[in-house]
C-alpha cells in the first residue's frame, strides 16, 4: 500500500479534477506499483474503483476520463492471456509536480523488532522448548536427579 504525498502545488489540480476525480486519483495511487522502468502503474478496472469508493461505475468512469484528459492517467494496451482473453486493465500514473507516490513506511513497532537468541536449556540443547513427554531419565534438569 502506498501514500500519495502532495504539496501546495497540487491545489490547482485538485480544483480542476473536482472531488470525485481527486478521490479516484487517491485510490489509484494507493494501489499503484513502480514497474522495472520506474513508471508508476496500477492494475484495476472502473468497477473495482467504483466498489472501493462506493460510487456508481458511470461516475467513476467520468472521473477517470478527467484524469486521462489531464494526462495523469494513461491506459496501457491490454494483453491477451494464455486462453485468448483480455487481461486486467493497466494504467500508468503520470503525476504532475506536487504529487508523488511513496511506499507506506512501516510502523515503528514493526521496524524495531529484535530477534533474540533462543534460550539454552540446562543440558545445553538450544531448541528452547521443554518437552512434557520426555521421561525424567532423558532430561538433566539440573536438580541432581
Amino acid at each position: 500500500m502506498n501514500v500519495l504525498q502532495l504539496t501546495e502545488q497540487a491545489r490547482g489540480l485538485r480544483r480542476a479534477l473536482g472531488p470525485t476525480g481527486w478521490v479516484v486519483l487517491e485510490d489509484l495511487a494507493v494501489d499503484a506499483l513502480v514497474d522495472t522502468g520506474g513508471v508508476v502503474v496500477v492494475t484495476t478496472s472502473v468497477r473495482v474503483l467504483a466498489e472501493h469508493l462506493d460510487l456508481n461505475k458511470d461516475t467513476t468512469a467520468r472521473a477517470m476520463g478527467r484524469l486521462i484528459a489531464a494526462g495523469i492517467l494513461v491506459r496501457r494496451p491490454q494483453q491477451l492471456d494464455a486462453v485468448g482473453r483480455f487481461g486486467a486493465a493497466v494504467y500508468e500514473l503520470h503525476l504532475p509536480a506536487g504529487l508523488t507516490v511513496k511506499a507506506r513506511p512501516t510502523s515503528v513497532d514493526a521496524a524495531r523488532r529484535v530477534d533474540r537468541p533462543r534460550r539454552q536449556l540446562c543440558d545445553g540443547r538450544s531448541d528452547g522448548q521443554l518437552s512434557l513427554l520426555d521421561n525424567d531419565d532423558d532430561q538433566d534438569n539440573g536438580s541432581g536427579r
